[in-house]
């Protein structure tokens, strides 16, 4: 595993320590997610076989059967318990997931308001995108609503090249 360090005006990059690891030779992680709890979602193929090309198709060990999803957690993390029902949501109610701490929210909210077109957000959008006080993440996730709703100008673009914070220029760029 590498971790990139800022050095100056370029990145230097460390080596640390594997964020997982096991002796079982069947694992095959394929995949991971956040959920919506917080917690990081592992996909895992668990199978004898590595590579798809390696043998048959219908080699006996070739297993279909098994495979395992794992919910990982850091020490002393609480369990967000809350029941995400978005797709319910009115688009003004997804707009505030917007800036949720968890990223899950905010993809999924920014997600669905840009799969409903419902346009009657954009001036709330607009706002927090420009807003200096807003949330970092909700502005980057408002821009980008406004670009999935056809609504992000040039006007808004040539604002947030000046904005003082460095993301929000590079998300306006």
């Amino acid at each position: 595993t590498v971790r990139a360090v800022p050095d100056g005006p370029r990145l230097r990059y460390e080596k640390i320590a594997d964020f997982l690891t096991t002796d079982d030779a069947w694992f095959r992680p394929i995949a991971i997610h956040f959920g919506p709890d917080g917690a990081l979602y592992l996909v895992d193929w668990y199978n004898r076989i590595i590579s798809h090309n390696e043998v048959p198709r219908t080699h006996p060990d070739r297993d279909k059967t098994r495979g395992r999803i794992w919910r990982l957690t850091y020490d002393g993390m609480d369990r967000d318990k809350t029941t995400p029902h978005m797709n319910n949501e009115t688009a003004a109610q997804l707009v505030t997931h917007l800036g949720h701490p968890n990223g899950w929210w905010r993809d999924t909210a920014q997600r669905l308001l840009v799969l409903k077109q419902d346009k009657t957000v954009v001036p709330t959008l607009l706002a927090m995108a420009k807003t200096n006080t807003t949330n970092q993440l909700a502005r980057i996730h408002a821009i980008w609503t406004l670009e999935g709703l056809n609504s992000f100008d040039s006007a808004t673009a040539r604002l947030l090249m000046k904005d003082s914070d460095p993301q929000i220029r590079i998300q306006a760029i």
